[in-house]
């Protein structure tokens, strides 16, 4: 069961087995956005798992989710 006061990304996509988000945070200065880029990938036990790591294959697909998260950033603010 999920909290509702959980915090979700303000923009979540996936390019093949990358995935990128985009997060709102909050600072005395006002708020600004982080963005996130990650691989999934199973484990031995068959479960998902998210790394930082990625193979030569994810770099197009690296290159998408950062042009998509500049493309958002941009129109945000």
């Amino acid at each position: 069961m999920s909290n509702p006061e959980t915090k979700q990304p303000t923009q979540r996509r996936q390019f093949g087995r990358v995935k990128m988000s985009i997060w709102e945070n909050e600072s005395e200065h006002g708020p600004f956005h982080s963005v996130r880029i990650s691989r999934s990938y199973k484990d031995a036990q068959g479960e998902f798992q998210d790394t930082s790591g990625f193979s030569l294959q994810d770099l197009p697909f690296i290159e998408l989710a950062a042009r998509e998260a500049l493309e958002f950033l941009t129109r945000e603010s």
